[in-house]
């Protein structure tokens, strides 16, 4: 299943603030997201890794550039055990509701 994702680009890093079912719905939230924060942020087409069945909830992988001390957009999961893999060590894994950006729950791998 394809799906939109909203990635934060400040600094160095590459951070998913958003995932969609559609652009359209992926432009209003980067536009109201832009507008509120000032923030420069970007769409990108991507692609669910694993079995996803509607309505459960993806994972975002971020692995960690210990370089930059930033966290950086890996893929996205349909299972925690898969997000948890491709973040490796010191990764951080994003839970989304897909079209609910609000709706998240963030956790790390130590």
């Amino acid at each position: 299943m394809h799906v939109y994702v909203i990635v934060n680009k400040v600094m160095f890093g590459r951070e998913a603030l958003g995932i969609f079912s559609s652009p359209e719905n992926a432009q209003k939230y980067m536009d109201r997201f832009a507008g509120k924060t000032g923030y420069f942020c970007d769409s990108e087409k991507s692609f669910i890794r694993g079995y996803y069945q509607p309505p459960h909830h993806v994972f975002a992988a971020h692995t960690y550039d210990h370089a930059d001390d930033v966290h950086l957009l890996e893929g996205i999961y349909a299972e925690l055990s898969q997000a948890q893999r491709a973040a490796g060590r010191y990764g951080q894994i994003i839970e989304f509701a897909i079209d609910s950006p609000e709706d998240k729950q963030i956790s790390m791998n130590e």
